[in-house]
């Protein structure tokens, strides 16, 4: 759902690009080309965003399947805790994926509302409020994945790249909480003038 959100962020933000890119005025070829560049951008991450869908299933159906693998002896439960945190490290890959695409789906919302047109402002607005729903989503995937990969103690590599990705995504949270507090603000101010 989290890549859905994002998806739907990044499509509005094109969206709003192109029917922003349609309506400036030939002497506005500088605000022509931010939107032509944004609304490409939007576009590719869209894609992104909607094939991440089909890859977050597919990593939750490993780390499934991992957990049925048949463990009788010393060297089978080996097998099967190694599988185990195989698909748990890829489980929590894809997420991380995900939220960094909406942080990016974030940004470009914000350039959406700051420089679309006034007719699709609320389009934009919702951009920036989808994107970061699918960060906030994809964020809670990547820490419900890495408190399971702590549980795995004796493997210090393993909690390096425990650690590495936490507090990867504690500073992209505290720049997206940023980015929608400004969001937030722009919106606030165009219908409270």
């Amino acid at each position: 759902v989290s890549a859905l959100a994002g998806a739907l962020s990044a499509s509005l933000t094109a969206m709003v690009s192109a029917l922003t890119h349609a309506k400036a005025k030939k002497r506005e070829q500088e605000k022509k080309d931010l939107l032509e560049k944004l609304g490409i951008q939007a576009q590719q991450l869209a894609k992104t965003l909607t094939m991440a869908i089909d890859d977050d299933t597919a990593a939750f159906n490993r780390v499934m399947s991992a957990f049925r693998i048949k463990a009788a002896t010393e060297e089978e439960e080996k097998h099967k805790e190694a599988s185990i945190i195989a698909a748990y490290r890829e489980a929590t890959s894809v997420p991380l994926k995900v939220a960094e695409a909406c942080h990016q789906a974030l940004k470009l919302s914000l350039e959406a509302l700051k420089h679309g047109m006034q007719s699709a402002f609320s389009d934009a607005a919702v951009a920036s409020q989808m994107a970061f729903a699918g960060f906030l989503g994809a964020g809670y995937n990547v820490r419900i994945n890495l408190n399971e990969l702590r549980s795995f103690k004796g493997d210090q590599s393993l909690q390096e790249y425990v650690n590495q990705t936490e507090t990867a995504l504690k500073k992209m949270n505290t720049d997206a909480i940023a980015l929608i507090e400004e969001a937030n603000k722009i919106v606030h101010q165009h219908f409270n003038p």
